[in-house]
């Protein structure tokens, strides 16, 4: 299901807003001036306001920083989480300064304008900078009342206080939640600012007419989306800042909210390359029947060669899986599907049993939960999902030997795969036959998901 765009604020909303608590704008003459000054008066109060309309993970040099930041703390990985607690407190302190950035350049031309309009209105009391969050959806709205106070502060002496708001929508498709927020942080207390009250109260009154309208409308009035994730891709590694969660589980999606597979249009891949495995009585009786005198069903030095060329173009994601064929009993299969004895049966006839098996082992994979009973040797798929979209992915598969008086073998052997859940499980069960394991388990770290 697809979320229902919404309109993005523009300045005249903010004005409506203003002129409601009482406000007036400061220059009516703006579009004529040579000076660029402020917006709005209100009460004795200057007001500059300031929409971040731009995305501040956007721009490539700031993604350049960020994944200099964040690399080296998924090494190894495919796709790399941008979640700050990971970060050491150096690496944090540039994060920050990086995604500040954007609000850095809004302060110091917010306050030129104060400044400008303060000196022509002299029987203003204070400054004030506003700041409506229309779409720098990396910042929620904690994140960015912090960073622009802590801005103010640093930068100039000339903003007494800042306003923050801004309309943030999340949406799984079937299940909607804006959130309006309008808060001041004063940063000096020696000023008053009592008109907030009102324009708070101006603002929530603002915020409930156009809800109510959006409820009333039959189609989008807008192109502003829902909050995603925010994705980009510096030399070969894919930088993921997963959207928040919409806070409790859907009541609606049982299963959890449905997450999209960008990398999966044809389906999970194949997960093998399957081989049958003959003993040399048995090829030999093949040879005879079939009277090839080239190819691989000619002679057993020419079998062996065959399966050495396949184990060279098995790969990490493909592994060679090779299926014991009893000759006799694929003759009766040739036999009944009316084929004729030939190579491409043979495979056919492996492909078959192949299946089998996968779906038999697929068919009793369960969850490794912590505490659970464990059986002896296992193939582990572990999936770590990583915001709205499978195809950000990443899964390792391993062996698993317990042994009781020491701590589990674990011994890797597919690892920092791009592939989700699903994918991840097909691809044990195919390891698992490839090493004669009847068992597979598997686990999700759902830290960095959409659930």
């Amino acid at each position: 299901m697809q979320a229902f765009p919404i309109r993005a604020l523009t300045e005249a909303d903010i004005d409506g807003i203003v002129e409601a608590a009482g406000g007036v704008r400061a220059h009516p003459d703006q579009d004529r001036r040579e000076e660029i000054g402020a917006d709005y008066v209100l009460g004795g109060t200057v007001i500059e306001l300031k929409l971040l309309d731009e995305e501040g993970f956007g721009k490539p040099e700031r993604q350049a920083k960020l994944a200099a930041l964040f690399k080296d703390t998924q090494p190894g990985r495919p796709v790399v989480v941008l979640d700050e607690a990971l970060l050491p407190q150096p690496e944090l302190r540039k994060y920050r300064n990086a995604i500040e950035q954007p609000i850095k350049g809004v302060v110091a031309k917010a306050k030129r304008q104060l400044v400008q309009t303060r000196d022509e209105k002299s029987e203003t009391t204070g400054s004030v900078l506003w700041i409506f969050n229309n779409g720098y959806t990396a910042l929620d709205h904690e994140k960015l009342e912090e960073l622009a106070a802590n801005r103010i502060r640093q930068d100039t002496s000339n903003i007494d206080g800042v306003i923050v708001s801004g309309c943030y929508y999340h949406s799984d498709g079937f299940n909607s939640v804006i959130l309006w927020s309008c808060n001041y942080v004063p940063i000096r207390i020696d000023h008053s600012f009592p008109e907030f009250d009102l324009l708070q109260q101006k603002f929530q009154d603002f915020a409930n007419r156009f809800m109510t309208k959006l409820m009333q409308q039959t189609e989008p009035s807008g192109g502003k989306g829902e909050v995603r994730d925010l994705v980009f891709d510096v030399d070969g590694v894919r930088y993921v800042r997963p959207a928040p969660v919409m806070g409790t589980p859907s009541e609606f999606y049982i299963g959890g909210r449905p997450r999209a597979n960008s990398a999966d249009a044809g389906g999970i891949p194949a997960v093998a390359l399957i081989v049958p495995k003959l003993i040399r009585s048995d090829l030999e009786m093949i040879a005879k029947i079939t009277s090839v005198q080239t190819g691989p069903l000619s002679s057993w030095t020419h079998w062996l060669r065959h399966i050495e060329g396949a184990r060279d173009a098995a790969l990490v994601i493909k592994p060679l899986v090779s299926i014991t064929v009893d000759a006799e009993n694929w003759l009766r299969w040739c036999v009944e599907e009316k084929r004729a004895p030939s190579l491409e049966a043979l495979n056919r006839f492996a492909h078959d049993l192949f299946d089998e098996r996968m779906l038999a082992i697929i068919d009793t994979a369960r969850e490794r939960m912590q505490g659970g009973i464990l059986p002896s040797t296992y193939v582990l798929a572990v999936t770590q999902e990583i915001g709205q979209d499978k195809a950000n992915d990443v899964s390792d598969i391993a062996v698993v030997r317990d042994r009781l008086t020491e701590d589990p073998f674990i011994r890797p052997v597919a690892e920092n795969l791009r592939i989700y859940h699903e994918h991840a499980v097909y691809l044990a069960a195919a390891y698992a036959l490839a090493e004669g394991v009847d068992v597979i388990m598997w686990s999700r770290n759902r830290r960095h998901g959409w659930v």
